[in-house]
């Protein structure tokens, strides 16, 4: 723990001021009470030395270093670069040490941690069997939950029309809203009041008269409208800053066939089905942080699978000796092959139209969710992946979602939408010739991704899961998952070792 140390500055007996001297970053040391227990056990249920059930569960903690605060802490005033001219006297700040205007913050740290640093419970239960003489197979399951993570959010949000009771979510109906109720707004395209165009009637630019619909927590409609309504403190904007008070859990299901190197062969095989969830993936500081909380007021409303969610992967990789002899010409052959087929990272389907990138004028730095628009056809999740044009693929259909009536959170879960995947096969033919005692040479053909699948990248404004993005690109992309997975390539190689 860390003591509050007074400072009394004074120009004579009458005249002092107090001011309280920060001794560290957070008001109390989170990393003080970290406590990691573990457990584990292994036995051999059928006493034959083939069967063998392992598992464990154990408090592992990330202790919080100043990696997470030293760029934000030395970059805030009064710590970062603030001129003071002809400064009052004995407070130096009783102006403000703050620059004119210096009303917001953006990737501060709290001082005012929640509780104790990040910590992460894992637990796993293994069951491993021999199949035959060098070939184990292995199933287990393997999860966590995680607490007191690291998110980042304006803690200075507007405030909802019914604060402080911010919490509503918002509804998914059965069907597309015609009028408004049972919780749900709906706004007429005749009101011409909807941020998108195509949702107004025809005096509005492409407009069809649809109309828009919102529900959950509303929040008022600024004006100008390009601005945001009035915060908790009127006195600041925006103080975007990073509070341990995020939340995430794993669970996964991994199977792998060991067979170890006998009679000129030896190969493995993976498969994992996970799920990650969380309310926010953010990694650390400045380094890499993906989005931020959208709803301060309910952080749930984030939940939802995490960015860096694959729910399936399997690899196998083979290794054949040709078992060919005699002289240096025949023996020595070997083929290999490794085989990746992954499912695809999550995709975020958001609002991108103008001021419909925020509909809830909470003025976040990303899009916000979009609604369901239960177009015919249409279901959440919903993937078309077919090509359009030459080199051009959409993926989803963007007409399946639409923008948010003016003041609401969209409906869309975060992170919902299914990802392009990746498949990748490589080949390889290796033949070593021995020349001397002390001299190889080795001979390789090599061919990457054999198969020539064509794995689906980003789209052409870098992001695939906007909506309504200029010029109807919504859902495509023009481009492969290139230089990570490329088209087919082969290559021939010869190689001294002595």
């Amino acid at each position: 723990m860390y003591a509050e140390m007074v400072t009394f500055v004074c120009r004579n007996r009458e005249a002092c001021v107090q001011i309280s001297d920060v001794r560290h970053v957070f008001a109390h040391n989170i990393n003080a009470l970290n406590f990691e227990p573990r457990f584990g056990f292994a036995f051999d249920p059928f006493k034959d030395h083939k069967t063998s059930i392992r598992g464990g569960v154990g408090i592992f903690d990330d202790p919080t270093s100043g990696r997470l605060w030293e760029s934000n802490f030395i970059n805030t005033a009064p710590s970062g670069p603030s001129f003071l001219f002809f400064p009052s006297f004995p407070n130096p700040c009783s102006t403000g040490c703050n620059p004119p205007g210096a009303t917001s913050e953006f990737a501060g740290v709290t001082y005012q941690p929640d509780g104790v640093s990040p910590y992460q419970i894992t637990y796993n239960l293994d069951v491993q069997r021999q199949l035959w003489s060098a070939t184990v197979l292995s199933v287990r399951y393997v999860g966590s939950v995680n607490r007191h993570l690291w998110n980042q959010g304006d803690i200075n949000p507007p405030m909802c029309t019914t604060f402080p009771d911010c919490t509503a979510v918002p509804l998914v109906p059965k069907s597309r809203p015609t009028a408004s109720a049972g919780g749900i707004t709906f706004i007429p395209g005749s009101a011409n009041a909807c941020m998108g165009p195509d949702h107004n009637d025809n005096t509005a630019p492409g407009g069809d008269g649809t109309g828009c619909y919102g529900s959950g927590v509303q929040f008022p409609i600024p004006v100008p409208p390009n601005q945001t309504g009035p915060r908790i403190n009127p006195a600041f904007g925006s103080m975007i800053q990073a509070y341990n008070t995020g939340a995430s859990s794993y669970n996964s299901l991994q199977v792998a066939l060991n067979h170890q190197f006998a009679k000129n062969f030896v190969g493995q095989f993976n498969y994992t089905w996970s799920h990650c969830i969380d309310d926010g993936s953010f990694a650390s500081s400045l380094e890499e942080f993906a989005q931020l909380v959208v709803d301060r007021y309910n952080q749930a409303y984030s939940y939802g699978a995490c960015t860096f969610d694959i729910r399936n992967n399997i690899s196998a990789n083979v290794l054949y000796s040709l078992p060919f002899k005699g002289n240096r010409f025949i023996e020595g052959w070997q083929i290999t092959s490794i085989v990746g087929i992954h499912s695809g990272l999550p995709l975020n389907v958001y609002n991108n139209y103008l001021t419909a990138t925020d509909p809830a004028f909470l003025g976040t730095q990303w899009g916000t969710q979009a609604n369901y628009s239960y177009a015919p056809g249409c279901h959440p999740n919903h993937i078309v992946n077919q090509t359009v044009a030459q080199g051009t693929i959409k993926w989803f259909d963007p007409s399946c979602y639409e923008e948010t009536a003016p003041g609401f959170l969209g409906n869309v879960e975060r992170d919902s939408l299914p990802g392009p995947g990746t498949l990748d096969a490589d080949i390889s033919i290796i033949k070593d010739t021995k020349i001397t005692e002390r001299l190889n040479l080795q001979f390789r053909a090599e061919c990457f991704n054999c198969v020539n699948h064509f794995n689906v990248g980003g789209t052409t404004a870098g992001v695939l899961g906007e909506i309504n993005a200029p010029g109807g690109t919504s859902g495509e992309t023009t481009f492969s998952q290139s230089p990570v997975v490329t088209p087919r390539q082969i290559q021939f190689a010869l190689k001294f070792e002595f």
